[in-house]
């Protein structure tokens, strides 16, 4: 992380007049059209991006807090002019925070970190605020930081979040949060326990080079439109109990087999085998659809594969393996040309038949026999499927 060489401590009085923010066209704050940036500062009080305003502090206790409720650029000729507050993108880049950090934009604002080190809390919308509500932020974009202490997102609707090169040296959480439009998070290290609940994912979830240090969590999440963990890493398990929406047809076009496998080996290893199944499934259904696409180069594996799918979903569903059994015996009485009466029907699911019982036909009794043997070991193993050990 690069060296802050112009570290300068944030005075008030440099910047603030009245309830008004005055930047320079260049300098530690800086107004250009409608980015405020600070650059190379080192707050010590607490610092908050609030709906209606900018509160920066002037000492620890608050009691000394200033409301900015306004903001201006600096001409040429020092004179000044209006910045629009509702339009206001926020930028820090190469900043030291001593203490807690808040933020609460406005709806379409857009707000950067880059090179910044957190010492204290950082929180969006903070859970422990009573009036929380739900708030919607247009971009989040954090580069090269580092968060010494617990960060947080809580209830809002993000539009575009992003978030590279970043060491999380305590918890992360994101709890209630919805991802709208793109969902970027690249080169992390989580060293403290990691929190993604009751999210939604309506973009697909992009993880890559993420390194896990401690327990992590994705409890009840909606995952609409994919995940990518193919490039993460972690000594704990990760808790994946609850989450849904990665069966849907979407959700597997954006999703590797890894990803499958991953949530899958994480199930097992709590031993929850009804949700490792469910995922192992999934798992399977895209090695099939790896096969489709090259199965001219594939045929026998494809072959073996497409038929394991459609006749019980490979060992999963074992009511789809029952009906393929009474298919078999209605093949095996056409083939005899016996009647379709329901002993007949009977007959011939029953693997201990006879060469009599097939007309002296070896042929029909060899199709019925390996067709029943396959079926009926697919139809055990669907139904011990979320029992066995």
């Amino acid at each position: 992380m690069a060296e802050n060489k112009y570290l300068k401590k944030f005075i008030p009085e440099d910047y603030i007049s009245g309830n008004s923010l005055i930047a320079d066209y260049e300098g530690n704050i800086s107004i250009v059209d409608n980015r405020i940036t600070f650059a190379y500062l080192e707050f010590d009080a607490k610092v908050k991006i609030n709906t209606n305003c900018l509160v920066l502090s002037k000492d620890t206790n608050d009691i000394l807090d200033q409301e900015i409720y306004s903001f201006k650029g600096k001409n040429d000729d020092d004179s000044t002019y209006p910045v629009t507050f509702e339009t206001l993108n926020y930028e820090f880049t190469g900043c030291v925070f001593n203490n807690n950090v808040n933020f609460n934009p406005l709806e379409n604002s857009t707000a950067t970190v880059d090179y910044c080190t957190f010492k204290k809390y950082f929180y969006i919308n903070d859970e422990y605020d009573h009036d929380n509500k739900k708030i919607k932020i247009n971009q989040i974009i954090i580069e090269n930081s580092t968060f010494e202490n617990d960060f947080g997102i809580y209830k809002a609707e993000i539009n575009t979040i992003k978030i590279k090169n970043v060491d999380f040296e305590a918890l992360s959480e994101f709890n209630e949060v919805v991802f709208q439009e793109e969902f970027d998070f690249r080169e992390i290290t989580y060293k403290g326990f990691t929190l993604f609940d009751k999210c939604i994912f309506n973009t697909k979830a992009e993880f890559e080079y993420i390194i896990f240090e401690k327990f992590t969590s994705f409890r009840g999440s909606m995952f609409n439109k994919g995940v990518t963990l193919d490039y993460t890493s972690g000594d704990k398990e990760i808790n994946f109990f609850g989450i849904n929406g990665l069966e849907s047809k979407e959700s597997k076009e954006n999703t590797s087999r890894e990803t499958y496998r991953i949530i899958k080996n994480n199930f097992e290893k709590i031993g929850n085998k009804i949700e490792a199944n469910k995922y192992h499934a999934l798992e399977l259904d895209q090695k099939r659809r790896e096969l489709e696409k090259n199965k001219w180069q594939n045929k026998l594996d494809y072959i073996v594969f497409k038929l394991h799918d459609l006749s019980s979903e490979h060992s999963t569903n074992w009511f789809l393996a029952l009906f393929w059994i009474f298919i078999v015996s209605f093949f095996t009485n056409i083939w005899l040309s016996n009647e379709l009466s329901i002993n007949c029907l009977f007959k011939y699911i029953n693997i201990l038949s006879k060469i009599e019982d097939f007309g002296d036909s070896y042929l029909a009794m060899v199709f019925n026999k390996v067709s029943l043997g396959y079926l009926y070991y697919q139809f055990l193993t669907a139904v011990r499927k979320d029992t066995r050990k």
